[in-house]
């Protein structure tokens, strides 16, 4: 975000957003399950660096 915008690359589209816009993702835990001794981006099979252009991550869990 240090540039005031992103860029991203899906399902061959290729984009770059501005900063001043808010980015809200979610992700599913592999198999349905969170796994508490595993890392999020373990649990969701993220990299890094995706996980990195993020301010905040939020983990939530059914206490199933």
């Amino acid at each position: 975000m240090e540039q005031q915008s992103i860029s991203l690359s899906k399902a061959g589209i290729v984009t770059s957003l501005q900063a001043r816009c808010a980015v809200i993702a979610a992700a599913n835990p592999i198999g349905d399950r969170y796994d508490s001794s595993c890392t999020l981006a373990e649990n969701v099979e993220s990299t890094d660096p995706i996980l990195q252009q993020f301010d905040c991550l939020c983990g939530r869990s059914s206490g199933r």
